[in-house]
């Protein structure tokens, strides 16, 4: 009678996953997918509470996965800023949005991840019997990130190599600050915030290749040195901000024929 109730247990949820699952290919509004995404969770959780197997646990978690990375590329491409963004009157709020700043940076890094890679992990993770978990992703999306890095690097050597051995050094002057391309300077503070992120990734993969310990003076040194920067960065923002606010006071005042 027990394997009954469990075989039936299974069925229902096994069932419950594919109408979920055609849900969310349906679905575009961020509350939607969060609804699917937290859905896929209880039926995860049900399926392993249940002992009903992990096969099952885990389609459970790919959907969950699949929810969550859909939500971080509709994430990304609001464009979000301190987890708001104004649009016309209307500020959008992650809170309002039912989703906290880590959830958000989370499913986004999820996101990142190439579709292939993707599937090479659900793969992989099944058929070694092991659970898939959205820990699993980000660690996935940090490997991408640090692979992603290392081709850049070598292909911007490859490109100095060439260009210094066929072409003559060129002198350019520094252009000055107004000639410069108009970007938001917050947007170039948050890529060198990024760039040291990349770069810290880096030291742990270079670290691990060569078999320092992590806990090396001349890692926690590095480490330092990094995370410094990035406090620098923030001070940076603020100055910044702050003398924006100046300027647009000592400039509201000019005529406009001066």
């Amino acid at each position: 009678m027990h394997g009954t109730f469990i075989q039936d247990d299974h069925g229902n949820i096994s069932n419950r996953i594919q109408q979920v699952s055609h849900q969310l290919t349906s679905c575009k509004t961020i509350p939607e997918i969060k609804q699917i995404r937290d859905t896929a969770e209880q039926l995860r959780v049900d399926a392993q509470q249940r002992d009903l197997g992990l096969k099952l646990q885990n389609r459970a978690t790919e959907l969950k996965i699949q929810a969550e990375r859909k939500l971080g590329k509709s994430l990304a491409e609001m464009k979000l800023r301190g987890g708001d963004r104004k649009t016309g009157r209307e500020t959008i709020r992650l809170k309002d949005l039912g989703i906290d700043k880590n959830q958000s940076a989370r499913w986004q890094q999820s996101a990142s991840v190439p579709e292939s890679k993707f599937r090479a992990y659900v793969q992989q993770t099944q058929t070694a019997g092991k659970e898939l978990s959205s820990a699993g992703m980000l660690r996935l999306a940090k490997q991408c990130r640090i692979e992603q890095s290392s081709m850049a690097c070598e292909s911007n050597s490859r490109n100095n190599l060439s260009a210094s051995s066929s072409s003559p050094p060129i002198s350019m002057p520094l252009r000055p600050p107004q000639h410069l391309p108009s970007r938001d300077f917050s947007d170039l503070i948050d890529e060198g915030k990024n760039h040291v992120n990349t770069l810290t990734g880096l030291l742990e993969q270079l670290c691990e290749r060569a078999g320092f310990a992590a806990d090396t003076g001349e890692s926690r040194a590095c480490r330092r040195y990094l995370q410094e920067i990035s406090l620098h960065f923030d001070y940076l923002m603020v100055e910044m901000q702050q003398l924006a606010k100046e300027r647009r006071f000592l400039t509201s005042g000019i005529p406009s024929n001066f």
